[in-house]
């Protein structure tokens, strides 16, 4: 039996918050993270040194890594669940590919939407050390996930120069999600 793996941009599955919301949330996070922070010299390294080591010191006795990154306002297409459920009913296992240095992030959007329960595996920037747009970039993901040759391999995005670009070049099939356009088709 030949194993079916579609391989799907978090930006095809969530709305991602305006840049301005995106702003206010770190403003906001970083405001409690370093209220009651008070700098103080050591002279061990130099004043930058210092505020470095203390500031790090004090945020990580604060929160965990997960806490670092903030999902509010990321919120799912009103399509991504039930296309989802169906891809895995259809037999693929659906792997969510991410540009992101850090796992966390996307780990924690997918899992503040719902759709963490819906994908078999989350690839991020880190785990192949090549971004999207990389000519080799899927030849690795398969290696890492140890594909067979005769899989069924997709790839779905919303970024031409990014994955499609990079999946054509890699002979995999493919599906460009064109976001940019609202209402394709409208009611008479």
């Amino acid at each position: 039996m030949v194993e079916r793996f579609l391989f799907i941009s978090l930006e095809c599955l969530v709305r991602y918050p305006t840049q301005e919301k995106r702003t206010e949330n770190k403003e906001k996070h970083w405001k409690s993270l370093s209220e009651g922070f008070r700098f103080g010299k050591t002279g061990s390294g130099g004043p930058e040194k210092d505020f470095i080591e203390q500031i790090s010191q004090y945020i990580s006795n604060r929160i965990s890594d997960i806490d670092l990154f903030d999902a509010t306002g990321f919120s799912p297409y009103e399509e991504s669940t039930s296309v989802l459920k169906e891809l895995n009913e259809a037999g693929f296992k659906v792997i969510v590919i991410s540009d992101s240095s850090l796992k966390l992030r996307p780990l924690k959007v997918l899992r503040s939407t719902g759709l963490e329960q819906h994908t078999h595996s989350l690839i991020t920037f880190s785990e192949v050390l090549q971004k999207k747009s990389s000519l080799e970039y899927f030849k690795t993901v398969k290696n890492l996930l140890g594909l067979k040759e005769n899989s069924e391999i997709w790839v779905v995005a919303n970024k031409v120069h990014k994955e499609i670009l990079s999946a054509a070049k890699s002979g995999i099939k493919h599906i460009w999600v064109n976001q940019l356009v609202n209402d394709i088709v409208k009611p008479i």
